[in-house]
């Protein structure tokens, strides 16, 4: 898989994600955003612009990561 950011009139970019082989048809796709957050090493005030994640694996963090000096 290939990941390509795309900035348009923001300076936030959209991410495109692009297969690296060929996908059949009703074929399950997951994507990891990464290592979630350590709650314990969280401010209070950065907990609160924590995402939760909601995709239901097994073994989810539970957040999405994000990066507090952002």
């Amino acid at each position: 898989m290939e990941i390509i950011a795309i900035r348009r009139s923001s300076f936030t970019p959209r991410l495109g994600l692009f297969a690296s082989r060929e996908i059949p048809p009703n074929e399950e796709l997951t994507f990891s955003y990464g290592n979630p957050p350590r709650l314990d090493t969280i401010s209070q005030e950065d907990r609160g612009k924590l995402i939760a994640c909601r995709c239901g694996a097994f073994d989810c963090g539970g957040f999405i990561p994000f990066d507090a000096e952002m």
